[in-house]
């Protein structure tokens, strides 16, 4: 039987001679075996796909030959230990097994980021398999190691196994490319809807139905810097403004972007003064609450200086409502 053109030999002593090299491999690499490296020796073990009980399909790897496709670049033993490093065990009929398990599109191999794999790079790493084959037949180097090599650069490696988690990871990545797709095109869309729904609050064709309508419509940013640290001169620009109702009278009311037992250690002003004017006074008094939440958009209008209970006194932006959020 011919074997990647060597003379003939029996399969059962090339599978003698398999077991032996691979114990070899065991009491070099010590800790650094995994369990499905057992399994290529185990009698009895589960082969998982591509990983084969075939001595053909069982290929000991020492050339550092050197393969590059742009900035991809890897060699015979990167290839095999890309099949080594990448499996995962499995157990089926009390039995164990291992299988590829393929790379995580967003990881980085070889100095080529897996996303930007093509098919034209999975036709050359299987082709460089093959290469890899062709130049390291199992046999000649099963002599090598039984003659007593010291050369430890090998690697075993699987020609189908390895070709099969190239070609998994590329399905993965495909998979990645069209939801990657999908979510773009998502977000085009959730951004014309948008535009389409702010061009007609502003044309007045629909309702405004929450706070952020509002700020949508009156053009309103948001107040947090200005109250953080008010302007010298009140810009009279809208606001979309969030707090804690802390204290009031039928008109106005003083508010607190956060809660009033936390106020004391933050080292910069979180209190503001809203008007509410006469239109808005009644929605006001029946569903404001101290300490409770409140939103609203309204116009910078003034500062105002408050008083504090340390005696000193801080000064804060003044707000004129637009609009109250339920």
């Amino acid at each position: 039987m011919a074997v990647l053109g060597l003379n003939t030999i029996s399969i059962n002593a090339h599978l003698n001679l398999l077991r032996i090299t691979k114990l070899k491999v065991i009491k070099r690499i010590g800790n650094t075996l995994t369990m499905s490296a057992f399994c290529l020796i185990a009698v009895g073990c589960v082969h998982g796909t591509g990983g084969g009980g075939d001595a053909k399909d069982n290929v000991v790897i020492t050339s550092s030959n050197q393969f590059s496709y742009g900035p991809l670049k890897t060699s015979c033993t990167g290839l095999a230990m890309l099949y080594t490093q990448n499996r995962e065990v499995y157990s089926q009929g009390g039995s164990w097994g291992s299988k590829p398990k393929p790379l995580n599109p967003n990881s980085d191999w070889a100095g080529v980021r897996v996303m930007d794999w093509t098919p034209s790079t999975v036709q050359f790493l299987e082709g460089a398999v093959d290469t890899c084959v062709e130049e390291n037949t199992y046999s000649k180097n099963l002599g090598r190691h039984l003659t007593g090599s010291r050369d430890s650069s090998y690697f075993n490696m699987s020609p189908s196994g390895t070709k099969e988690l190239i070609q998994q990871t590329y399905v993965l990545v495909e998979d990645a490319k069209r939801s990657q797709r999908q979510a773009q095109e998502n977000f085009k869309i959730k951004e014309v809807q948008k535009l389409q729904r702010a061009q007609d609050l502003k044309a007045g064709t629909i309702p405004v139905g929450n706070l952020q309508d509002a700020a949508t419509k009156l053009d309103a940013s948001d107040a947090s810097e200005v109250i953080r640290s008010p302007k010298i001169k009140p810009d009279g620009k809208n606001y979309k403004v969030g707090g804690y109702l802390e204290k009031y009278t039928e008109s106005t009311f003083i508010a607190t972007t956060v809660p009033a037992q936390v106020i004391g250690s933050i080292p910069f002003n979180t209190r503001f003064v809203v008007l509410v004017p006469q239109a808005f006074q009644g929605k006001y008094q029946n569903t404001a609450r101290v300490g409770g939440g409140i939103g609203l958009v309204g116009r910078y209008v003034g500062n105002r200086n408050l008083d504090l209970v340390m005696g000193n006194s801080v000064t804060v932006p003044v707000f004129e409502m637009l609009y109250m959020s339920q």
